[in-house]
């Protein structure tokens, strides 16, 4: 069993060396004495200075969940640190100052990108969209479409991520996302592109129900480590539109959004989260950030906090999300309901920030 490898000399108990010969016995030297020390003085509960068997379980979930394992993560660390991310900050700031296409022309053609169509199920029967079979072959069912107007005012389109065949579960993350953004800016050609779903929430930021507005969206699993620049363009994903007068008027939060595609929050990621002052984590808008920059397509990224994120503890994110899934779900349809109709009869300037 496990406990025995740690346990070389099989006396029941793990002790500081025990810990640094496992380490170093499965290649993971780039682990130093003072962080060793720190997983191991949170583990040893009744601080006897030894990990028996009852509170090996914490100690495993130190090492391979919230540890930092490799000379690589160490390395990304540094690199982070270097500047605080501040260049990163700046050049999406940049970004999003030329983000908006078209401020003066009147919102006409507004697309909605969701994973979960039951999250908004409520919306979708007050403005009867209905599904469009026909823009879903355009789409190369990469997404189900669905068409429907608000007040005769303009033209909503949700699309839905497809469903896999050998799975029967919905395509979440990054590639189909952004496959999917791109063919809607091809295809519908909208004024408006929003990300709409739930993500979680740093606590320290944000509390489950609270809506956030993304200033930017960045990639949090996708870091390089041959120089600053090269790190820097990994955890860039792209620009979001200004909104800020929508952001003041309908009482919403507005921050930087992270993605990643799990659940498990590292101390790298914790890092760069702290070191970026991110509000949310979610699996799609950086990627569709990332197209709709290119495709210069109005992005706005709209995420309903639906649980906490708990660095090395996914089996507490998952929870939590199930835990508030109903209220989440209830929340998401009043405020994506007052973000359809406000967007009535303004043009795409007028939802920044007013002159």
């Amino acid at each position: 069993m496990l406990f025995d490898r740690f346990d070389s000399n099989r006396d029941g108990s793990i002790s500081v060396q025990d810990m640094c010969d496992f380490m170093a016995g499965i290649g993971l030297e780039g682990v130093n004495d003072g962080q060793i020390t720190d997983m191991f003085v949170e583990a040893d509960k009744n601080q006897n200075g030894s990990i028996e068997f009852d509170e090996f379980e914490h100690l495993v979930r130190q090492i391979f969940s919230d540890s930092i394992m490799t000379y690589s993560d160490i390395l990304k660390m540094d690199i982070a640190k270097l500047d605080g991310m501040a260049e990163l900050k700046n050049r999406l700031a940049e970004a999003r100052a030329t983000a908006m296409a078209n401020p003066g022309k009147k919102i006409e053609r507004v697309c909605l990108i969701v994973v979960v169509k039951e999250e908004i199920q409520p919306v979708l029967d007050k403005f009867n969209v209905a599904p469009d079979p026909a823009l879903t072959a355009d789409l190369l069912s990469l997404a189900t479409a669905y068409r429907g107007s608000i007040d005769g005012v303009y033209d909503l389109t949700v699309l839905q991520v497809a469903t896999s065949e050998v799975y029967g579960r919905h395509y979440s993350g990054y590639t189909q996302s952004s496959a999917v953004a791109a063919m809607a800016a091809k295809v519908i050609q909208p004024d408006l592109v929003i990300s709409f779903g739930t993500a979680g929430g740093w606590p320290s930021k944000v509390q489950v129900g609270d809506c956030v507005v993304g200033s930017g969206c960045v990639f949090l699993d996708r870091s390089r480590t041959s120089s600053k620049n090269s790190f820097d363009w990994g955890v860039f994903g792209g620009p979001t539109m200004p909104c800020g007068q929508m952001v003041k008027d309908l009482g919403l939060r507005e921050g930087l959004l992270g993605v990643q595609i799990n659940y498990t929050v590292t101390k790298v990621h914790t890092h760069l989260i702290d070191c970026l002052g991110l509000y949310a984590i979610d699996m799609e808008s950086a990627s569709e950030a990332q197209i709709l920059m290119q495709t210069k397509t109005n992005f706005m990224a709209l995420k309903v906090v639906s649980n906490g994120v708990f660095p090395g503890d996914g089996a507490r994110m998952e929870a939590d999300y199930v835990k508030h899934k109903e209220m989440v779900s209830k929340k998401a349809a009043v405020v994506l309901s007052d973000v359809l109709e406000y967007l009535k009869n303004k043009t795409v300037g007028q939802l920044a920030e007013a002159a």
